[in-house]
Order: structure tokens, then sequence, then C-alpha cells
């Protein structure tokens, strides 16, 4: 551990220019300019909570710099040394920008390579909170021609986590009796080159032996130039945080808790009209036996509910009948064919539909992005309504006339099972209506509706209950329901 944690040993890089003159015929020496020193710049979207942006240098984008989303980074590019202005703008949702971050003056020193990072919350920002805001982080190093191990610097980018100890050994050592190194948000580990090998990263509190994060077994090669970020985790699991390994040329690997066992979510919606109350219940495909995984108990018609700590695997997915003695007593009612498959780290939603009299049940399966955005709103619209034909869907400002020959529907001919995916909206008030396609005249009313920065919200059709009329809306607060506090 010790030789992880030191100094590294960082070979100095002699640069020797040789220049040869000349003459021209009055045999005057000619000298020929001199070479062009430069400096190298990576640009990482280290910031969970923001948009996509665009970074500009000296007023301008370059290549590769466009509309960067969270988790994705540039590779190292080279520029002139000397000094630029830096600057981040956000992309909203109607595609204007505003510049959240600038940095004026930035110098750069000839052969050093510079990995900036942003990192911290968006949110805190726009609220000029009192937390660790999104701010830019300089993470500088020697241009090496090659690197005989890894080269590793670590930032603490994760604005929800307060200090931890962290741990980097090989994947089978024992915590007890080593010393781990303790950071904060913005400070930098810097392991100078270590050897290639196999290591294991784990994160604890300061001063306690519970693992809140294990990377699990993780390969690292020869020759690569390392930046890590400890980002806030927001996929499934309990972890705060998750791990951002940037690579020179741009490739970004993201490290979960469990490693290749990382945990995925499933969000399940009882989303039929004529089921009883029912239990959720799972087979794993991938073994011989037949397992029976009770996911969720007593789920009523448009009940919803959230697993964050599912094995990834694939799983044949069942419905059994709830009863109010006995519970999930085993009684099948149907059995899904088509299995669910949740990958690591992956989230899911999964909403039963259709009519079980009829023999029509089924399984719709969502692949979920929940990511909460600060400066958007997030919501999707599902045609859950088996007993209604194609619709339109209006997502206009409220008190919008959608009569109007000026309004169109923002999602046309919208068949049952169809989603329109996640849309980022502007904060603010809202109208949605579904229409049957061609018409004007709700079928579905959603009037008034608030949508805020860093919403993330699912509205599901679904078909009339007993005494219903028309079809109903199941509408689910990812954010809220996804949260182990609320």
């Amino acid at each position: 551990m010790n030789r992880l944690f030191g100094r590294g040993l960082l070979a100095a890089m002699v640069l020797t220019l040789a220049a040869c003159g000349g003459s021209n015929d009055n045999g005057t020496i000619i000298e020929p300019p001199p070479a062009a020193s430069t400096a190298q710049l990576q640009v990482v979207h280290a910031s969970a909570d923001a948009p996509a942006v665009n970074v500009t240098v000296n007023g301008a984008v370059p290549d590769g710099l466009a509309g960067v989303p969270f988790a994705v980074a540039s590779p190292f590019l080279e520029l002139e040394a000397g000094t630029i202005d830096a600057a981040v703008n956000a992309i909203l949702p109607d595609g204007s920008e505003v510049e959240v971050l600038a940095a004026p003056g930035l110098a750069l020193e000839a052969d050093t390579a510079y990995a900036v990072i942003a990192a911290g919350s968006t949110a805190e920002l726009l609220a000029s909170g009192d937390g660790n805001p999104l701010q830019l982080f300089v993470l500088p190093r020697p241009v090496e021609e090659t690197i005989n191990g890894v080269r590793i610097q670590v930032l603490h980018g994760a604005p929800s986590v307060l200090e931890v100890d962290v741990y980097v050994t090989a994947p089978d050592t024992e915590l007890a009796g080593l010393t781990p190194a303790t950071f904060a948000f913005g400070e930098v580990l810097d392991l100078g080159t270590v050897a290639a090998a196999d290591y294991r990263i784990r994160v604890t509190p300061p001063g306690s032996d519970t693992v809140v994060f294990d990377s699990g077994a993780v390969t690292l090669p020869d020759g690569a130039d390392l930046s890590i970020v400890a980002v806030d985790n927001v996929g499934p699991g309990s972890a705060p945080v998750s791990l951002l390994a940037v690579f020179a040329d741009g490739t970004v690997a993201e490290l979960r808790d469990g490693g290749d066992a990382a945990p995925a979510g499933l969000t399940a919606v009882h989303n039929a009209a004529d089921a009883p109350t029912v239990c959720v219940v799972a087979d794993d495909s991938g073994t011989a036996d037949t397992e029976r995984v009770e996911l969720f108990a007593g789920v009523p018609f448009r009940g919803f509910g959230y697993l964050g700590e599912v094995p990834p695997g694939s799983y044949v997915v069942g419905l059994e009948v709830f009863d109010e003695q006995t519970g999930c007593a085993g009684t099948s009612a149907v059995t899904f064919d088509t299995p669910v498959d949740l990958a690591a780290g992956t989230d899911v939603t999964g909403i039963v539909a259709g009519s079980l009299g009829a023999g029509s049940l089924e399984l719709l399966a969502l692949d979920d992005s929940l990511r909460p955005i600060a400066t958007e709103a997030r919501v999707r619209i599902v045609h859950g309504s088996a007993a209604t034909p194609a619709v339109d869907i209006y997502v206009v400002p409220a008190g919008t006339d959608i009569t109007s020959p000026d309004v169109s529907p923002a999602f046309s001919g919208v068949e049952f099972g169809a989603s329109t995916g996640f849309v980022a909206l502007s904060p603010g008030d809202y109208d949605v209506f579904v229409t049957l396609t061609g018409e004007t005249a709700p079928a579905i009313s959603l009037a008034g509706a608030t949508f805020d920065g860093g919403d993330v919200i699912s509205a599901i059709a679904s078909d009339p209950d007993d005494g219903e009329t028309s079809p109903g809306l199941v509408v689910i607060d990812h954010v809220a329901l996804t949260d182990p506090t609320s």
C-alpha cells in the first residue's frame, strides 16, 4: 500500500531542439523560426446532474468538445502552450446555452498534459448553495512518450459524499492492518506510476472497516495514463459513488460497486385493470434450477414499486395472486415467455398490461435512464392501455389551446406498448393531453403539471378501471421512488 500511495517516480523529459542555419545570396544568416512549444488538454464531464455541455477554448469549440454528456471525455488535445480562456456552456432543453463555468487566463505550460474535470453539483451551483457546487479541477502531469506501468491521479468529485478512506490493493488483499489514503471532495491523490496488474479499489467511511464501494478486480493495462474520478452514484445499488476511469484517448470505463456483479434496478408497474392484486416473482433463466424469487408483494392495479439491488441476470417473470391472509402463496396467474434482461448497473421498468380475462397479458420492458439533470425535467409517456387505439400526445405550456391550428402534437400515432422515451423539458408548468390519433378531444388530461429541474417522471396510460369511462394514468416520480430515504 505504501508503494501505491507514495510519490511516483516521474522521469524528467528533455527536449533537444537543433536548429540549422542557412544563408541567402548576400551571405545573410537566416535562422529558422523556433519550434512551437505545445501542451495537452483533456476535458472530462464528471458532474452527474449536469446536462451535455459545449466547451470553448478562446471563444471557439474545438473538435471533440461539442455536446459532451456526463461520463464522457475528450482525448488529450494538443494546444500551443501559453494562456487560454476556457468556458463550459450547459446545453438547455430548447437548444440554447448558458455559461456555467469559466477559466479565464488558464496557463498551459509546455510539455505538460492537463486533465480539466468538471465535477460537483449543478443543482448547488444554480441555487448558490453552500455544498459542493459544480467547478473545474485541473490535474497536471508531465507529457511522457512512454509510460512503463500505469500512471494514475484520482479526484474526489462526488459532491454528496464526505471525506472517505480509499484502499487500492491486489484483488485478494485483506484490509486489516492497511493504512488508507483519506481525501475529501475536490482533493486529488497522485499515485504516480504503479505496475500494470490487477487491482481492487475499496472505499470506506473515515476510520471504518465498513466497505461502501468495492470495484472487484480491475485490470490496469501497461502504458495507461489514467484520471480516476469518484462521482455520485446515479444508478442502482446502495453505494454512494461510482468511479470513472478516464484514459488518455478519451475512453471512459465506469467502475461500479460489485464490478461485474453490480446490482441492477427494477421498477414494476401493475397496469392490467382486470387482474387482481398480485405478487411479482422471478426465476433466473441462467441456472438449471427453478428458483422462485419474490420481487414484489401485494401490488394492486396501478400500483408500482422499485428494487435497486437485483442481481444481474436474465429473468423469467411471473405473477401470483396475492391473498390478504396468506400473502404470496404461490398461486400462479401467468408466466411471461420472454425473459427480462437486467444487466449489471442498469435500470429497467417492467409494465404488466393487457387483460387477464382475455388472455392477453404482456410484460412491457423499458430500458431506463434515471439520472436527474438539474437544468431540466425528464418526462416519459408510455401507451400502456391495451383497450385504447393509437394516440397523439401533446405536451404544451399550461393554458395552451390544443385545438388551435398552430398547435401540433409532440408525438403522433403512438401505438399500445410504445414509449416516447425520456424527453428533456425546461422547468415550468405544462398541460399534457392524450387524444386519439387525429383528434383533439383529450382521452387523458394532466393539466397544470409542474415539472422542476431534476425531475424524472414516467406517465403510463392504463385501461379504465371498474366504473371508469376513460383511460387512467399512472404517474411515477422516479427520483422519489428510488431514494431509499423517502
